[in-house]
């Protein structure tokens, strides 16, 4: 089986090649295909705030905060911890976080959510996700006494033919990309 370095970087390098017109046509499919998944089922939906490359999921955020949905991004409290999921009043009065990532003010309140959608930088049909590596969904995960739908948004371009799990890794219930909603059964 390949080491997840490898697909880490391979993904990674799939996804960084997307040109900036086939990224924001796949993230308008990514959107419609979220938004009829997420609209009726999620009160309190965790989000990520997108990087580098990673796929914009704020578009869809902001149509679900219309519809009543609380969004919340996650806030890393202490390295090697779990994450806390803020409530997102305004996306102009995000602060920067750690690792320069925008996150709700210190003062937000602190909700759990009933879905998170977390970013992938590969992922399988078996539910197995990549990540960058630091564990905080795993961790976060571990600790909710109640867990949340566990979705994952990614490019399409991002599949792997199977990524190597450890009994840490907490296995997503679906994956949603510009294409498709896969369910993990």
């Amino acid at each position: 089986m390949t080491s997840k370095n490898f697909l880490r970087s391979s993904c990674l390098e799939r996804r960084n090649a997307l040109s900036d017109s086939v990224k924001k046509t796949a993230e308008q499919s990514f959107t419609a295909n979220a938004f009829s998944l997420l609209n009726k089922k999620t009160q309190t939906l965790g989000v990520y705030f997108p990087v580098k490359s990673e796929l914009n999921v704020l578009p869809l955020a902001k149509k679900l905060q219309k519809t009543g949905v609380c969004i919340a991004l996650p806030c890393v409290i202490e390295p090697n911890s779990p994450l806390v999921f803020k409530k997102v009043d305004s996306f102009d009065s995000l602060s920067i976080g750690a690792f320069h990532i925008p996150e709700p003010p210190e003062t937000a309140p602190v909700v759990i959510p009933d879905t998170i959608l977390a970013p992938l930088t590969g992922f399988d049909r078996h539910g197995a996700r990549l990540g960058y590596g630091a564990g905080y969904y795993d961790r976060t995960l571990a600790e909710l006494e109640n867990k949340p739908f566990f979705a994952g948004a990614a490019f399409c371009v991002q599949e792997c033919d199977e990524i190597p799990c450890e009994k840490t890794d907490f296995p997503l219930d679906c994956i949603v990309t510009e294409k498709e909603i896969i369910w993990i059964k």
